[in-house]
């Protein structure tokens, strides 16, 4: 389907000319088009709300309708780019107005699996802590690889090391009272489905989960914390989150690890990332889960985000501390 054909079915909804033509810009962008339409499986960018990670590629014409600004003349949108440049972290915010995109586009299926792996309990009733990260990437495109070293290589090696670490003390007769699953999840970036999945489709009782803890770019800072060393956000609604945050705390303070933040002082923040992984689909099934996170930073889905750039001690730091907090949980009575 060609741009001529997309902006008619467009304008049988929008049903106005200045923010149809707005779109040029946004369909010549062929990178942001297989990242951002391609990567995602809805077919409505519903920019007043949803907890999806949309981009929407705009003119100054057709940004001044969507913010309301008046006058609609070159320019008049700096006050608003002004007041986004403000924002010292990420927040939610609110539209005047609620864009919807429709999009036709050719489905095509790829198989994938996610990948389990369990140290058994010795526990006779024994319940499960989850350890999570995703191994999906964007990939290539054209002649243009997309590394994902941080996204989520990062996350996926203290996976891989907590199994090896785990699987030896089991292996020389040191085993948790409770289960330790180990979940790689795929299609993360086609928007979580493979965590969606695997709770719609568990091989074992979801009821008697402790936690699952997810691992999601641990390896850099971002731009407000670039001067501090192995800074890290754990995400987590409160309510249902206070057990696996104080063992988390409390052993971080002790054993001084990574400089941990809560995101306590940006709540729109901690529910928009609540959303942003795979321990969503746990958090809608009522089942205490937290992101282990290091904030957004320049190189994300991006042909930059590459190994040299992470931060190893980091990494370490952050998986030292997923294993002390998940033997914790994994021994409780």
């Amino acid at each position: 389907m060609d741009l001529t054909e997309i902006e008619k079915k467009l304008g049988k909804v929008l049903k106005d000319q200045e923010l149809i033509n707005s779109l040029d810009t946004f369909f010549q962008q062929t990178d942001y088009l297989y990242r951002n339409i391609n990567f995602y499986n809805k077919n409505v960018l519903d920019i007043g709300g949803g907890a999806g990670l949309y981009s929407f590629y705009a003119s100054v014409k057709g940004a001044n309708k969507v913010f309301c600004l008046e006058p609609y003349a070159e320019g008049s949108n700096n006050k608003m780019q002004e007041k986004f440049n403000q924002i010292k972290d990420s927040i939610e915010y609110d539209l005047p107005q609620v864009l919807k995109v429709y999009i036709e586009r050719e489905k095509i299926v790829y198989p994938t699996a996610n990948i389990i792996g369990v140290i058994p309990g010795k526990k006779e009733e024994n319940q499960n802590v989850i350890i999570s990260a995703h191994y999906d990437h964007l990939g290539k495109y054209k002649d243009i690889m997309f590394p994902g070293a941080n996204d989520n290589a990062s996350g996926v090696s203290i996976l891989i090391e907590l199994a090896r670490v785990f699987s030896n003390a089991y292996q020389s007769g040191i085993k948790p009272k409770h289960n330790i699953i180990f979940l790689a999840f795929s299609a993360e970036e086609t928007g979580v489905l493979g965590s969606e999945y695997f709770v719609e489709n568990p091989p074992f009782s979801l009821e008697r989960t402790i936690a699952n803890i997810n691992i999601d770019m641990v390896g850099r800072q971002d731009q407000y914390h670039d001067t501090i060393p192995n800074y890290i956000y754990a995400i987590a609604p409160d309510s249902l989150n206070q057990p696996i945050k104080k063992v988390m705390d409390s052993l971080n303070i002790f054993h001084n690890l990574v400089s941990l933040s809560f995101m306590e002082k940006h709540p729109a923040g901690k529910k928009f990332f609540s959303q942003a992984s795979d321990q969503r689909h746990f958090l809608e099934k009522n089942i205490p889960a937290i992101l282990l996170f290091n904030g957004i930073h320049k190189d994300l889905h991006k042909p930059t985000d590459t190994p040299e750039k992470l931060n190893y001690q980091t990494i370490e730091n952050v998986g030292e501390l997923i294993f002390m907090t998940v033997w914790e949980l994994a021994n409780k009575p």
